[in-house]
Protein backbone atom coordinates (compact mmCIF):
# COMPACT_ATOMS: atom_id res chain seq x y z
CA UNK A 1 0.00 0.00 0.00
CA UNK A 2 1.37 3.21 -0.61
CA UNK A 3 2.26 5.97 1.88
CA UNK A 4 -0.34 8.00 3.03
CA UNK A 5 -0.13 11.33 2.24
CA UNK A 6 0.24 14.24 5.03
CA UNK A 7 -2.41 17.28 4.85
CA UNK A 8 -4.27 19.37 7.15
CA UNK A 9 -7.57 18.56 7.92
CA UNK A 10 -10.75 20.54 6.76
CA UNK A 11 -12.32 22.75 9.80
CA UNK A 12 -8.81 22.33 11.38
CA UNK A 13 -6.91 25.57 12.57
CA UNK A 14 -3.21 25.95 12.09
CA UNK A 15 -0.55 28.38 12.16
CA UNK A 16 0.96 29.38 8.83
CA UNK A 17 3.53 32.00 8.16
CA UNK A 18 3.40 34.35 5.00
CA UNK A 19 6.74 33.09 2.93
CA UNK A 20 6.26 36.23 0.17
CA UNK A 21 4.16 37.69 -2.17
CA UNK A 22 3.77 36.63 -5.75
CA UNK A 23 1.67 37.31 -9.32
CA UNK A 24 0.07 34.42 -11.03
CA UNK A 25 0.36 34.23 -14.58
CA UNK A 26 -3.12 35.40 -14.83
CA UNK A 27 -2.13 38.53 -12.91
CA UNK A 28 -3.56 37.74 -9.47
CA UNK A 29 -1.61 38.73 -6.57
CA UNK A 30 -0.95 36.01 -3.94
CA UNK A 31 0.33 35.29 -0.49
CA UNK A 32 2.77 32.02 -0.47
CA UNK A 33 2.34 30.51 2.96
CA UNK A 34 4.02 27.46 4.74
CA UNK A 35 2.18 25.05 6.63
CA UNK A 36 3.39 23.72 10.25
CA UNK A 37 4.49 20.71 8.41
CA UNK A 38 6.42 22.41 5.55
CA UNK A 39 4.21 22.58 2.42
CA UNK A 40 3.54 25.75 0.77
CA UNK A 41 -0.32 26.94 -0.30
CA UNK A 42 -1.53 30.15 -2.36
CA UNK A 43 -3.78 32.62 -0.66
CA UNK A 44 -5.56 35.39 -2.81
CA UNK A 45 -4.23 38.63 -1.64
CA UNK A 46 -6.98 40.29 -3.32
CA UNK A 47 -9.81 39.25 -0.30
CA UNK A 48 -7.55 40.32 2.32
CA UNK A 49 -6.30 43.93 1.72
CA UNK A 50 -7.59 45.54 5.19
CA UNK A 51 -5.79 42.55 6.87
CA UNK A 52 -2.14 43.94 7.17
CA UNK A 53 -0.35 40.71 5.85
CA UNK A 54 3.06 40.96 4.88
CA UNK A 55 6.24 38.32 4.40
CA UNK A 56 7.36 37.06 7.68
CA UNK A 57 3.96 37.43 9.71
CA UNK A 58 2.36 34.34 11.24
CA UNK A 59 -0.97 34.02 10.83
CA UNK A 60 -4.06 31.35 11.79
CA UNK A 61 -5.90 29.75 8.84
CA UNK A 62 -9.02 27.67 8.96
CA UNK A 63 -8.92 24.70 6.73
CA UNK A 64 -12.15 25.73 4.66
CA UNK A 65 -12.50 23.07 2.77
CA UNK A 66 -10.41 20.38 0.86
CA UNK A 67 -12.22 19.31 -2.40
CA UNK A 68 -11.58 16.04 -4.52
CA UNK A 69 -8.54 17.19 -6.15
CA UNK A 70 -7.06 17.60 -3.15
CA UNK A 71 -7.02 21.13 -3.16
CA UNK A 72 -6.97 22.87 0.00
CA UNK A 73 -8.87 26.61 0.84
CA UNK A 74 -7.70 28.69 3.74
CA UNK A 75 -9.69 31.05 5.52
CA UNK A 76 -7.57 33.81 7.83
CA UNK A 77 -8.56 34.66 10.91
CA UNK A 78 -9.54 37.57 10.98
CA UNK A 79 -8.20 40.97 12.53
CA UNK A 80 -11.06 41.88 14.36
CA UNK A 81 -13.99 39.89 14.47
CA UNK A 82 -14.52 36.50 15.21
CA UNK A 83 -17.60 33.61 14.03
CA UNK A 84 -20.55 33.18 16.08
CA UNK A 85 -19.37 36.27 18.10
CA UNK A 86 -21.77 39.62 18.25
CA UNK A 87 -20.78 43.34 17.96
CA UNK A 88 -22.50 47.00 17.32
CA UNK A 89 -22.08 48.10 13.91
CA UNK A 90 -23.07 51.78 12.86
CA UNK A 91 -25.96 51.86 10.62
CA UNK A 92 -25.90 53.52 7.30
CA UNK A 93 -29.47 53.06 6.27
CA UNK A 94 -32.64 50.89 6.52
CA UNK A 95 -35.10 50.30 3.58
CA UNK A 96 -38.27 47.26 4.09
CA UNK A 97 -38.23 44.98 1.47
CA UNK A 98 -41.57 45.42 -0.96
CA UNK A 99 -44.21 43.02 0.16
CA UNK A 100 -42.31 41.31 2.66
CA UNK A 101 -42.01 41.42 6.17
CA UNK A 102 -38.46 42.89 8.14
CA UNK A 103 -36.05 45.48 7.14
CA UNK A 104 -32.83 45.53 5.06
CA UNK A 105 -30.14 47.31 7.11
CA UNK A 106 -26.95 48.59 5.43
CA UNK A 107 -23.93 48.64 8.21
CA UNK A 108 -20.47 49.70 8.16
CA UNK A 109 -17.25 47.60 9.52
CA UNK A 110 -14.54 48.84 11.09
CA UNK A 111 -12.31 48.77 7.73
CA UNK A 112 -15.20 50.35 6.17
CA UNK A 113 -16.47 47.87 4.03
CA UNK A 114 -20.61 47.70 3.87
CA UNK A 115 -22.51 44.85 4.48
CA UNK A 116 -26.50 44.63 4.24
CA UNK A 117 -28.30 42.67 7.03
CA UNK A 118 -31.78 41.30 6.92
CA UNK A 119 -34.12 41.45 10.58
CA UNK A 120 -37.19 39.97 10.64
CA UNK A 121 -39.15 43.06 12.17
CA UNK A 122 -38.73 46.63 12.27
CA UNK A 123 -36.34 47.77 14.59
CA UNK A 124 -35.98 51.47 16.62
CA UNK A 125 -32.31 51.65 15.45
CA UNK A 126 -30.61 54.91 14.97
CA UNK A 127 -26.68 54.38 15.02
CA UNK A 128 -26.29 50.72 15.95
CA UNK A 129 -27.65 47.67 15.61
CA UNK A 130 -26.51 44.33 17.40
CA UNK A 131 -25.19 41.77 14.19
CA UNK A 132 -24.33 38.13 14.99
CA UNK A 133 -21.22 37.10 12.69
CA UNK A 134 -22.34 34.13 11.05
CA UNK A 135 -19.13 33.24 9.02
CA UNK A 136 -16.57 34.42 7.51
CA UNK A 137 -15.20 33.98 3.91
CA UNK A 138 -13.02 34.94 1.42
CA UNK A 139 -12.55 38.04 3.87
CA UNK A 140 -16.15 39.05 4.01
CA UNK A 141 -18.75 38.62 6.97
CA UNK A 142 -22.13 36.93 7.03
CA UNK A 143 -24.15 38.83 9.57
CA UNK A 144 -27.44 38.75 10.70
CA UNK A 145 -29.37 41.11 12.97
CA UNK A 146 -30.54 40.17 16.28
CA UNK A 147 -34.29 40.36 16.80
CA UNK A 148 -34.77 39.85 20.36
CA UNK A 149 -38.32 37.98 20.72
CA UNK A 150 -38.71 37.72 17.08
CA UNK A 151 -38.79 33.98 16.66
CA UNK A 152 -40.58 33.35 20.52
CA UNK A 153 -43.22 31.26 18.59
CA UNK A 154 -40.54 28.80 16.90
CA UNK A 155 -39.51 25.82 18.60
CA UNK A 156 -36.46 24.41 18.70
CA UNK A 157 -36.02 20.71 17.01
CA UNK A 158 -39.84 20.98 15.77
CA UNK A 159 -40.40 20.76 12.21
CA UNK A 160 -41.91 23.67 10.00
CA UNK A 161 -43.28 24.28 6.49
CA UNK A 162 -41.82 27.50 4.40
CA UNK A 163 -42.09 28.97 0.83
CA UNK A 164 -39.33 29.67 -0.90
CA UNK A 165 -40.64 33.16 -2.49
CA UNK A 166 -37.54 34.05 -4.30
CA UNK A 167 -33.55 34.35 -4.50
CA UNK A 168 -32.58 37.70 -4.18
CA UNK A 169 -28.91 39.33 -4.14
CA UNK A 170 -27.87 41.84 -2.12
CA UNK A 171 -25.83 44.67 -3.32
CA UNK A 172 -22.33 43.40 -1.54
CA UNK A 173 -23.28 40.44 -3.96
CA UNK A 174 -24.67 37.27 -1.21
CA UNK A 175 -27.59 35.49 -2.47
CA UNK A 176 -30.03 33.97 0.02
CA UNK A 177 -33.17 32.42 -0.20
CA UNK A 178 -36.01 34.21 0.98
CA UNK A 179 -38.96 32.10 2.91
CA UNK A 180 -41.96 32.67 3.83
CA UNK A 181 -42.93 30.46 7.30
CA UNK A 182 -45.42 30.51 9.97
CA UNK A 183 -46.30 33.15 12.33
CA UNK A 184 -45.96 35.92 9.55
CA UNK A 185 -41.83 35.65 9.85
CA UNK A 186 -39.97 35.83 6.78
CA UNK A 187 -36.33 33.98 6.91
CA UNK A 188 -33.23 34.10 4.74
CA UNK A 189 -31.20 31.26 4.26
CA UNK A 190 -27.64 30.95 2.69
CA UNK A 191 -28.02 30.44 -1.03
CA UNK A 192 -24.51 29.01 -1.47
CA UNK A 193 -24.69 26.42 1.73
CA UNK A 194 -28.02 24.92 -0.29
CA UNK A 195 -26.80 25.02 -4.03
CA UNK A 196 -27.12 21.11 -3.96
CA UNK A 197 -30.56 21.36 -3.01
CA UNK A 198 -31.72 23.00 -6.34
CA UNK A 199 -34.15 24.80 -4.76
CA UNK A 200 -36.68 26.71 -6.89
CA UNK A 201 -39.11 29.64 -6.16
CA UNK A 202 -42.22 28.30 -5.22
CA UNK A 203 -40.90 25.07 -3.82
CA UNK A 204 -42.51 24.58 -0.55
CA UNK A 205 -39.64 22.93 1.98
CA UNK A 206 -39.84 21.19 5.90
CA UNK A 207 -37.05 23.03 7.81
CA UNK A 208 -36.01 21.89 11.65
CA UNK A 209 -35.47 24.49 14.04
CA UNK A 210 -31.62 23.94 15.00
CA UNK A 211 -31.54 26.59 17.36
CA UNK A 212 -33.83 29.68 18.43
CA UNK A 213 -32.80 31.84 20.70
CA UNK A 214 -34.68 35.25 22.95
CA UNK A 215 -31.94 37.22 20.75
CA UNK A 216 -33.32 36.62 17.67
CA UNK A 217 -31.60 34.07 15.91
CA UNK A 218 -33.05 31.35 14.33
CA UNK A 219 -30.94 28.46 12.67
CA UNK A 220 -32.78 26.41 10.29
CA UNK A 221 -31.95 23.40 8.60
CA UNK A 222 -34.34 22.07 5.26
CA UNK A 223 -34.48 18.68 4.61
CA UNK A 224 -33.07 17.70 1.15
CA UNK A 225 -35.71 16.94 -1.09
CA UNK A 226 -34.26 13.51 -1.82
CA UNK A 227 -32.34 12.09 1.15
CA UNK A 228 -34.15 11.30 4.25
CA UNK A 229 -32.11 11.46 7.63
CA UNK A 230 -31.52 8.13 9.10
CA UNK A 231 -32.74 6.25 5.97
CA UNK A 232 -29.93 4.13 3.35
CA UNK A 233 -29.29 4.94 0.00
CA UNK A 234 -27.06 3.28 -3.15
CA UNK A 235 -24.24 5.75 -3.70
CA UNK A 236 -21.32 5.68 -6.83
CA UNK A 237 -18.12 4.88 -5.69
CA UNK A 238 -15.46 7.24 -7.01
CA UNK A 239 -12.28 6.95 -5.20
CA UNK A 240 -10.19 5.87 -2.11
CA UNK A 241 -7.38 7.66 -0.13
CA UNK A 242 -5.46 7.68 2.74
CA UNK A 243 -4.30 10.75 4.53
CA UNK A 244 -1.61 10.89 7.65
CA UNK A 245 -2.59 13.51 10.42
CA UNK A 246 0.40 14.37 12.17
CA UNK A 247 -1.60 15.57 14.54
CA UNK A 248 -4.21 12.94 15.23
CA UNK A 249 -2.63 9.40 12.97
CA UNK A 250 -3.45 7.60 9.54
CA UNK A 251 -7.29 8.65 8.18
CA UNK A 252 -8.67 6.77 5.06
CA UNK A 253 -11.53 8.61 3.21
CA UNK A 254 -14.07 7.16 0.68
CA UNK A 255 -15.47 9.52 -1.89
CA UNK A 256 -19.13 8.52 -3.32
CA UNK A 257 -21.64 10.44 -5.53
CA UNK A 258 -24.99 11.20 -5.24
CA UNK A 259 -27.99 10.49 -7.84
CA UNK A 260 -27.42 13.89 -8.82
CA UNK A 261 -23.47 13.38 -9.46
CA UNK A 262 -22.76 15.60 -6.06
CA UNK A 263 -20.16 14.22 -4.27
CA UNK A 264 -19.78 13.72 -0.29
CA UNK A 265 -17.04 12.15 1.53
CA UNK A 266 -16.91 8.99 4.53
CA UNK A 267 -14.08 9.29 6.77
CA UNK A 268 -13.48 5.53 7.94
CA UNK A 269 -12.70 3.37 10.74
CA UNK A 270 -9.33 1.68 11.07
CA UNK A 271 -10.48 -1.82 10.10
CA UNK A 272 -11.46 -0.96 6.91
CA UNK A 273 -9.33 -0.76 4.16
CA UNK A 274 -9.87 0.18 -0.25
CA UNK A 275 -9.98 -3.71 -0.21
CA UNK A 276 -13.45 -3.46 1.25
CA UNK A 277 -15.22 -2.14 -1.46
CA UNK A 278 -15.17 -3.76 -4.65
CA UNK A 279 -18.11 -2.84 -5.79
CA UNK A 280 -19.11 0.32 -7.85
CA UNK A 281 -21.92 1.24 -5.24
CA UNK A 282 -21.54 1.66 -1.65
CA UNK A 283 -24.81 1.56 0.72
CA UNK A 284 -25.01 5.01 3.34
CA UNK A 285 -27.12 5.64 5.47
CA UNK A 286 -27.15 9.08 5.76
CA UNK A 287 -26.73 10.17 9.97
CA UNK A 288 -27.11 13.85 9.87
CA UNK A 289 -27.87 16.93 7.70
CA UNK A 290 -26.10 20.69 9.03
CA UNK A 291 -25.57 23.43 6.69
CA UNK A 292 -26.62 21.78 3.49
CA UNK A 293 -23.32 18.90 4.43
CA UNK A 294 -24.74 15.03 4.28
CA UNK A 295 -23.20 13.21 7.12
CA UNK A 296 -22.61 9.53 5.67
CA UNK A 297 -22.28 6.32 7.55
CA UNK A 298 -21.03 2.90 5.74
CA UNK A 299 -23.99 0.01 6.08
CA UNK A 300 -22.02 -3.09 6.55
Amino acid sequence: MAEAEIRLQEGETYLFEIVRSTTLPNEEDCFILKDPFGKRHLLAAGFYLDYGFRPGLRVKCKVDKVNCNGRIFLEPEHPYYAESEIYDFEVLEQKSIDNYSGVLFSVIDVFKNVYQVFSPVKQSIKDRLKCKVDRIKKGKLHLYALAPGAYSKFEKGKKYKFKIKEMIRFEDGYRYYLLEGPFKYNHLLDYELYIEFEFRSGHEINCVVVDVSHDGELILEPEHPIYKVGSIYDFRYVGYEEIEDPLRGLKKFLYVLDNNDYEHTIMLNNGQTKDDFSSDIVKCRLDRIKKGKLFLSLVE
